[in-house]
């Protein structure tokens, strides 16, 4: 299960690295959820990096209602 969810979030980091045009509609649903705040990138995990997984993690977990509204708007 845990696995799972972890290869879940490599799979959405990696989309938006490898989309400029999902990563600035990310950007700018951040922007419009907290004017005047810079957008905050996403974290890419490192396999010999223990911590990189959990900052990926987080970083997913703090831009979650970016995510929603992306997919919304």
């Amino acid at each position: 299960m845990l696995l799972a969810s972890v290869t879940k979030a490599r799979a959405i980091v990696s989309h938006f690295n490898q989309s400029t045009q999902a990563l600035g509609k990310l950007k700018n649903a951040q922007s419009g959820l907290k004017p005047g705040c810079s957008p905050l990138g996403l974290v890419t995990d490192v396999v010999t990096h223990w911590w990189s997984t959990h900052d990926m993690v987080q970083r997913l977990t703090h831009l979650q209602p970016a995510f929603s509204c992306n997919l919304v708007c």
